[in-house]
């Protein structure tokens, strides 16, 4: 309970404890992120006569073999 008083006792300690906890639950919710290793791979053409122009590609945690994968599909046009 004393606790709480601190917390409530001003406005800037207040403010304090809750960036804080904002700072934390923020590290720990890209820590599971990065745990979870969920894979996300984006294509995006611009163009549809030539398939090679204008290609933004975004990759998320994947692995080198998913990079070799991506690139081999977009250089076979799939």
């Amino acid at each position: 309970m004393e606790f709480i008083r601190f917390i409530f006792s001003s406005v800037w300690i207040w403010l304090g404890v809750v960036c804080l906890i904002a700072v934390i639950f923020d590290g720990i919710v890209k820590l599971v992120k990065a745990l979870l290793h969920r894979r996300t791979i984006k294509i995006y053409r611009f163009d549809g006569e030539n398939p090679k122009a204008k290609v933004v590609t975004e990759i998320e945690n994947a692995t080198a073999a998913d990079v070799e994968q991506l690139t081999q599909e977009v250089d076979n046009g799939d």
